[in-house]
């Protein structure tokens, strides 16, 4: 699912903000003293009766204030990118694209960076904004004036292969690899080019660059202005 969750309305609605980020503010206090994610996590959600969805959106949008400081200082702004190389974590970005599309919930997380609640990143298929998302990810580039941009999909989701066709048919700029692990590949590229740009909002590729850029985000604030984003 890459739109609302049938109950997203409740759950997020404006009288549980204040829940919300009292429980972020609590998550946010324990990370920063070391405690482990999975246990402060519980720990907050049972203490603010938390539903899933809810704590997925503090899973996702919650992060030791050492390690979010980290991230918004290798973020560079979109004027840096002129003759870069871009990585582009493909799967990453589209499904946070279709998700701003389809109004489906972001969450503005505390390293700056956009994430979704979609639940489709270990099950992608085709959705019917996927063309949509694609045209303005070839729009994104060709404003950016890249040295090159390179996507990484996801060889072992579905479909992986067709989705690759299809990107190169609509962004012909990018060059495409479907390779097992983005993550691996894009680890690999950075050794080889420590000056390439990451995009993408996986914790553990941004942790690791030097340069990083929120695609996602620069695409939903240009292009989808209504998007449903939380900032805890």
């Amino acid at each position: 699912m890459h739109g609302p969750h049938p109950k997203d309305r409740a759950l997020f609605a404006e009288e549980k903000e204040a829940v919300l980020r009292a429980a972020a503010g609590d998550l946010r206090w324990l990370l920063g003293r070391g405690y482990a994610l999975p246990g402060a996590l519980a720990l907050v959600g049972n203490r603010f009766q938390l539903a899933k969805r809810q704590r997925q959106c503090l899973l996702r949008g919650v992060c030791a204030p050492d390690l979010a400081e980290a991230v918004r200082r290798a973020a560079v702004e979109a004027s840096a990118l002129r003759g870069a190389a871009l990585l582009i974590d493909g799967h990453n970005v589209l499904i946070t694209v279709e998700t701003a599309l389809a109004r489906g919930v972001l969450i503005r997380s505390d390293d700056g960076f956009l994430r979704d609640l979609a639940e489709r990143h270990g099950s992608y298929r085709k959705s019917a904004r996927t063309e949509e998302a694609l045209l303005l990810l070839r729009d994104a580039l060709a404003s950016l004036a890249l040295g090159e941009a390179r996507c990484y999909l996801d060889r072992p989701l579905p479909l992986s292969g067709l989705l690759a066709r299809r990107v190169r048919e609509v962004v012909p700029a990018a060059e495409v690899a479907v390779v097992p692990s983005p993550d691996g590949a894009i680890a690999a590229r950075l050794k080889e080019d420590p000056r390439a740009v990451c995009a993408t909002s996986d914790a553990g590729i941004l942790r690791r660059a030097a340069r990083v850029f929120d695609l996602a985000a620069y695409i939903a604030r240009a292009r989808i202005p209504d998007a449903w984003t939380i900032a805890l």
